[in-house]
């Protein structure tokens, strides 16, 4: 259950006001805008061996007026086994899939043994 109180005090003098948050009131409609999301599997190839495209999607984020940085991080955890994947997201669509597009290119060097 969810109630708005004018104030703290009222909030916390609520009977089940022991989880209140303060929340900022909006004198506008909020700024939606997408949060793309980008993931690399490297153990998702096609027939011939070649790694398979990855998968973008976007979800509607609450947008703060803060320019994110593209945020991308690679992790090695499956609950099934080993793996590589790399996950890119950020507001730009284009620069999280340059990120990608770069970061997929170091690791395919140094898999070559390139540097």
């Amino acid at each position: 259950m969810c109630h708005a109180f004018t104030s703290r005090e009222l909030a916390e003098s609520d009977p089940p006001g022991d989880g209140v948050q303060e929340l900022e009131l909006l004198d506008g409609p909020a700024d939606i805008r997408p949060w793309y999301i980008l993931t690399w599997d490297t153990r998702m190839r096609d027939a011939a061996g070649r790694y398979k495209d990855p998968f973008v999607w976007s979800e509607n984020r609450d947008y703060d007026g803060s320019e994110v940085p593209i945020r991308h991080h690679w992790s090695g955890q499956y609950p099934d086994g080993p793996g590589i994947y790399l996950n890119v997201q950020g507001w730009d669509r284009d620069l999280v899939l340059k990120v990608y597009s770069e970061q997929r290119a170091k690791a395919l060097a140094g898999q070559e043994g390139v540097s």
